[in-house]
């Protein structure tokens, strides 16, 4: 197959998955959606609640590619011209209506933590250029700022982004060797880092969820190893990243790992019964579908599964665009609305959108 041909026939229906630094793993052709993982590599799309029934894609073709050659041969259609897209506004007013029932829950202590998303839509005449365009400029992107690219696509629906945060690693040795990370504060990247580090509201927001993910691995049968918490720049943004390693029981299963860990406070809310509750509403209101949700490429020994953020998803001709906000008691809002609208340009910025 010559090269505009398999360009061609990727971006009609295809995958993709950082597994390093400089390469991806590429799936194309008509994929199997399973229950459970077949064969050699299988990559993983659920919603976020994890109510789909078959939530692993199996292509028929697969690879593991340099992203300079898949640049390469996916340029190889530049002719297709990219077109403008004008976005629908942000609600401010809605924002500011969820942050305030926030206050509210934390002033009664119901929550501790929660974080409020958005999505900002458009409607899009030519979705084959528009995705052309996003994938290289997610594969350059991704290259040079530390994110792990991602994404599957067919002719009605998809979801592409490049993410800062695992949520886990895991390898079969003779128990389950497991890393993960508490990824959870954010400043613009051109302030000092130390404002970030020193920052309360920061702080707290960091340390509940690294709390939260030390729990969780308790439940787990595993004891919990602690890294030093960094200020780390991804382009236009720093977050605050805390590693945390363990070893798990032998027979812990990658669904187990999964609900255990997803979603953890960076994402969700907390305490866990009652964000859960939290979260289902805010689902009633606003449907989130694989925004937030696990994603990941697993093979017999292994298993790599990211948070799904700073993505762009499709339904038809339709693109959402979903980014959120971590709020607790000392939160701004002029802060959190500045974060949100950040996050949403850096989206765009990665995506070939802006």
């Amino acid at each position: 197959m010559n090269e505009e041909s398999f360009a061609r026939e990727f971006l009609a229906s295809g995958g993709i998955f950082h597994s390093t630094k400089e390469h991806v793993f590429i799936g194309w052709g008509q994929p199997e959606w399973l229950s459970w993982p077949k064969g050699p590599y299988a990559l993983y799309f659920p919603d976020f609640f994890l109510k789909f029934q078959a939530p692993w894609c199996v292509y028929p073709h697969f690879c593991f590619i340099a992203i300079d050659e898949l640049i390469e041969r996916l340029s190889s259609l530049v002719e297709i011209q990219n077109p403008k897209i004008s976005w629908e506004p942000l609600a401010e007013e809605e924002f500011k209506v969820i942050f305030d029932s926030l206050q509210s829950d934390f002033c009664s202590k119901k929550l501790q933590k929660a974080v409020a998303y958005q999505f900002q839509t458009a409607k899009c005449q030519n979705f084959q250029a528009t995705k052309l365009n996003s994938l290289i400029s997610l594969l350059n992107s991704a290259k040079k700022n530390a994110l792990y690219s991602y994404g599957f696509w067919n002719s009605k629906e998809g979801i592409l982004g490049a993410t800062p945060e695992t949520l886990f690693k895991m390898q079969h040795k003779e128990t389950i060797a497991l890393e993960t990370m508490a990824c959870a504060g954010t400043q613009n990247s051109a302030l000092n880092n130390d404002l970030l580090l020193k920052d309360l509201k920061q702080q707290i927001e960091h340390r509940l969820v690294v709390d939260w993910i030390v729990d969780s691995i308790d439940s787990l049968g595993g004891a919990a190893f602690i890294g030093n918490c960094q200020a780390v720049k991804f382009s236009r943004l720093c977050h605050l990243v805390t590693p945390i390693k363990a070893e798990l029981p032998k027979s812990t299963s990658f669904d187990a790992i999964v609900s255990a860990l997803h979603p953890t406070p960076a994402l969700g809310a907390a305490p866990r019964k009652e964000g859960s509750i939290w979260l289902e509403k805010q689902q009633f209101h606003n449907k989130r579908m694989r925004f937030g949700a696990p994603i990941a490429l697993k093979s017999d020994t292994e298993a790599l599964c990211l948070v799904g953020i700073r993505n762009m998803q499709w339904q038809d001709d339709t693109l959402f665009l979903g980014a959120g906000c971590g709020i607790v008691q000392e939160s701004s809002f002029e802060d959190e609305w500045q974060e949100l609208q950040l996050k949403m340009a850096f989206i765009k910025e990665i995506l070939g959108l802006a």
